[in-house]
């Protein structure tokens, strides 16, 4: 089964990774069926050859070693009631997308139309749809016309998501430059050193502390330009003379400072650079100021304007409504919120009302696990790298 399961799992993943585009100008491109890789469509069957007591037979009612839950978890699988199911109408409820993959039985994958993927499972009888979006952005199966590539992969300013950008985040700097460092600390590496000579002195002269104690280190980053040409061969890349980046905005978020100290301190171990060393450890010793230190760790306030998406419609094909597990009507008029509908249980809800309702924009604190990661190991990483402070 869990061949079964993988199986859709590619399915999903070839054909929604599959950026369907059009060259400008010219023809509409092709659908995901027809730029498919590979072709799943057929009858499959499951094999069980592990899990049998869950998967063969119904399990008893607080029978959940099976799935990984919390105490809050087990306490909603407890109060589950199957007969308040049935005579509710609801009795497909047990056989929701996670369950049904798991379920023994067969399952017919075939193409509605060129843009939709449709899953039929015998066990619980139900039909899923897969729809995928057409994207007019190149020739079909490629980039637009012009894109630089390197080795054959095309330039993408936002290669990740594009609400917002995936490349405006400093974080994504702050980590992959960490990694840069580190490699150079431990091989130097001539190559990752030419990188962080011209990244680190950018670095120093933006990431700072504060009169008052605070940190400032970039957020949000702009882009304008592209890399100057193709690249697949040996020796260095050529130079990006019209790629630049501006900041658009600065932040205290903790984590993404204690990356940055991080990757200072690796930096300043290895070459000498006392700017990188200093830098480092005046974001280090501002993270234990009263501004951030509180219980149960470091937090910032954080002003929270972005969550006015929480009103932002959901896409709901057309004529498809349905539920979410906790009732929650899903139709052509459900939002973010209204799908999650148990936010409003949360004590800080008001907050996010009172954005909604008049644009008051909150302030949270939150301890997130990774930036709390992120400054421990950022202090433990300077105390090892210059134990004389």
């Amino acid at each position: 089964m869990k061949r079964r399961a993988q199986l859709v799992a590619v399915v999903v993943a070839v054909i929604a990774g599959a950026r369907v585009t059009g060259q400008r100008g010219q023809e509409a491109p092709a659908g995901p069926r027809a730029i498919a890789p590979k072709d799943f469509t057929g009858y499959w069957v499951s094999v069980v050859t592990e899990d049998w007591r869950w998967r063969m037979v119904t399990p008893a009612k607080g029978d959940v070693d099976s799935v990984p839950l919390n105490a809050e978890g087990r306490r909603v699988a407890n109060a589950w009631d199957p007969q308040r199911d049935e005579t509710a109408g609801e009795s497909c409820r047990a056989y929701a997308a996670p369950a049904i993959m798991r379920v023994p039985g067969r399952v017919r994958i075939a193409w509605d139309d060129d843009t939709t993927l449709r899953l039929d499972t015998e066990a619980g009888t139900q039909t899923r749809r897969l729809r995928f979006a057409v994207m007019n952005r190149g020739p079909a199966g490629g980039p637009p016309a012009g894109d630089p590539t390197f080795f054959g992969m095309a330039y993408d300013e936002a290669p990740v998501y594009h609400d917002p950008p995936s490349n405006t985040w400093f974080g994504f700097q702050a980590w992959s430059m960490e990694r840069v460092a580190e490699y150079y600390y431990a091989t130097g590496n001539a190559q990752a050193k030419a990188l962080l000579d011209k990244w680190v002195p950018w670095v120093v002269a933006n990431a700072t502390v504060n009169p008052d104690g605070t940190i400032k280190v970039p957020s949000s980053l702009t882009w304008m330009g592209q890399p100057a040409g193709n690249f697949s061969g040996t020796g260095v890349p050529p130079a990006n003379p019209s790629l630049h980046v501006t900041i658009a905005s600065y932040s205290q978020d903790l984590g993404v400072a204690g990356a940055t100290a991080k990757a200072l301190s690796y930096y300043a171990a290895k070459s000498g650079n006392t700017a990188a060393k200093s830098s480092a450890k005046a974001l280090l010793d501002a993270f234990w100021n009263s501004n951030y230190q509180d219980a149960k760790g470091v937090s910032a306030v954080e002003a929270r304007g972005d969550y006015t998406r929480f009103a932002d419609p959901v896409f709901v094909p057309s004529g498809f409504t349905g539920k979410m597990p906790n009732g929650d009507p899903i139709n052509a008029t459900s939002t973010f919120s209204s799908i999650r509908s148990w936010y409003q249980n949360d004590p800080d809800w008001p907050k996010i009302q009172a954005l909604l309702s008049n644009g008051t924009i909150p302030t949270f604190r939150y301890h997130r696990f990774w930036a709390q990661s992120d400054v421990a190991t950022a202090e433990a990483i300077y105390g090892m790298l210059f134990p004389t402070g």
